[in-house]
């Protein structure tokens, strides 16, 4: 029997991010990886109790930086891929 509905319950305590024990804050990729949380001076965040304004903070700043990452690859390969067409015509 097929579910009624896809995705998470509305209300879940997913955030995007998690803390694994003894490596410190990552974040999921959509590819299946993993990458660290950054600290506003830099660093990766690994203590397990900081504040959850910190954290959040910083989960935020790594969707601004994601999103701009995304951005200019889609507009690298939407320019390269005439470039090619025409090379190889």
């Amino acid at each position: 029997m097929a579910k009624k509905k896809l995705g998470r319950k509305s209300g879940g305590k997913n955030k995007g991010y998690f803390f694994r024990k003894g490596r410190g804050w990552y974040v999921s990729t959509p590819g299946g990886g993993m990458e660290r949380l950054i600290g506003p001076k830099g660093q990766h965040l690994k203590d397990g109790r900081l504040a959850e304004k910190i954290v959040r903070e910083s989960y935020a700043r790594w969707l601004v930086n994601d999103e701009s990452g995304r951005e200019k690859r889609a507009s690298s390969s939407a320019v390269s891929a005439p470039l090619i067409e025409v090379v190889q015509t």
